[in-house]
C-alpha cells in the first residue's frame, strides 16, 4: 500500500512540475538486472519498479492511434 502511495505521489509531483514519467517494471523482472539494481541501492532493499523521470519532447506529439471500441469490446447477452 505504501509503495503505491509513494508511486502516486512521485508521478503526480513530476506531472505538476512539468516532467514526463514512465514506470518500468520490465527491468526488474529478470534476475540479473534486479541483482544489479539491488547492488546500486546499496542494500537498502529490493527493487520492484524503476521510474523514468525527465523532460518531455519540446514539440507537440500527434495523438496515439486508437481502435474503435466496437473492434475490441464484445457484448454478450
Amino acid at each position: 500500500m505504501r509503495g503505491g502511495e509513494a508511486l502516486s505521489a512521485l508521478l503526480l509531483s513530476a506531472t505538476a512540475d512539468g516532467l514526463a514519467s514512465a514506470p518500468l517494471s520490465d527491468a526488474v523482472e529478470l534476475t540479473w538486472p534486479r541483482r544489479m539494481m539491488r547492488e546500486l541501492l546499496a542494500g537498502i532493499g529490493d527493487p520492484y519498479l524503476i521510474v523514468r523521470v525527465g523532460w518531455g519532447p519540446d514539440a507537440e506529439l500527434p495523438p496515439a492511434p486508437r481502435r474503435a471500441p466496437a473492434d475490441v469490446i464484445e457484448v454478450v447477452d
